[in-house]
């Protein structure tokens, strides 16, 4: 018999997304070490914890519904890579604009997240930027 182990890296990004497309601020908070580090390509700065969760809480207050779709996810010496196409509808009922994004995520052996390296065309993320201002 075959044993299937799956990455703690996979895993903790599966929590992760179904926390994001549930608008759970307090269980993306629970998935992240205390001294996480966010970064973010589009900006070139970086978040700790209690800053990205305040940033997600904004964006999510924004929508009706938002998710990750056509997610692929590789595992990776000390955590796991997840490209996704992020989408949702403004509580308006505009559609936002899909996101094209790549997070390269590590995780410790509890499976906190200690560091996220995110990538996007900030560009794609206008509308969503000036609703945020």
């Amino acid at each position: 018999m075959t044993q299937v182990i799956k990455n703690t890296g996979i895993q903790t990004l599966e929590k992760f997304s179904t926390a994001f497309k549930e608008k759970d601020g307090a269980k993306i908070k629970q998935l992240y070490h205390d001294d996480v580090r966010i970064w973010h390509g589009s900006t070139r700065q970086s978040q700790d914890r209690e800053d990205n969760v305040a940033f997600l809480s904004n964006v999510f207050d924004l929508a009706n519904n938002i998710e990750y779709i056509n997610i692929k996810r590789h595992a990776i010496d000390g955590g796991a890579v997840q490209q996704h196409t992020l989408v949702g509808t403004f509580k308006d009922g505009t559609e936002m604009p899909s996101l094209e994004a790549c997070l390269v995520v590590k995780v410790n052996q509890e499976g906190l997240i200690t560091e996220i390296d995110e990538y996007f065309d900030a560009s794609q993320f206008g509308e969503v930027w000036k609703r945020l201002a």
